[in-house]
């Protein structure tokens, strides 16, 4: 999994700035952007064709595996442009992965605390709301099969393992049934 695909990178980003983000995660092998085409959209309803046209895409591939891993793990959680969020986040993460939770999860069971966890605050100063919250997490992840999805999506970018086409379609597909 060297290979990453991103998705709602903001139109104003040049591929050197796509690579100086995605550079902090570890060495980049290539990067190829790619703008959606306006033909490929025309039976999405209007709202959601101009949300996708006004994003880039990239495929990143890093040189080592687990710099691939670490942009799939954090890079989805921050928001672009908000530091506060970003820094509570930062200082939650650091506190969830003192207190067992897995490395490969912090930021996505940070993002689940701030999302779903009313007094989220409270955690970093009340080891019993801070232990209700991580077994909140994975209460949730246990019910489903591993996977979180963020709620508020609006100023991050998307992070993936970029699959071939028949493996993607394989993965939905399992998804789905399950639901």
């Amino acid at each position: 999994m060297n290979n990453i695909y991103v998705r709602n990178i903001p139109k104003s980003w040049s591929t050197e700035d796509i690579k100086k983000f995605f550079s902090t995660y570890g060495e980049l092998g290539s990067v190829l952007v790619k703008e959606p085409e306006p033909a490929n959209l025309e039976k999405l309803p209007e709202d959601k064709r101009n949300q996708i046209l006004s994003h880039k895409y990239a495929f990143i591939c890093y040189k080592d595996f687990d710099a691939a891993k670490n942009a799939v793990n954090k890079a989805p959680y921050f928001k672009l442009t908000d530091s506060t969020y970003n820094k509570d986040l930062e200082k939650l993460s650091e506190l969830l992965s003192k207190n067992s939770v897995e490395q490969e999860n912090v930021y996505k069971a940070s993002t689940f605390i701030v999302e779903n966890i009313e007094n989220w605050k409270n955690v970093f100063n009340d080891q019993n709301a801070l232990s209700s919250a991580v077994e909140a997490f994975r209460k949730h992840m246990k019910e489903n099969d591993d996977v979180y999805v963020i709620k508020d999506k609006v100023d991050r970018l998307e992070c993936c393992q970029a699959l071939k086409r028949k493996d993607r379609i394989k993965k939905l597909k399992h998804l789905y049934e399950k639901n």
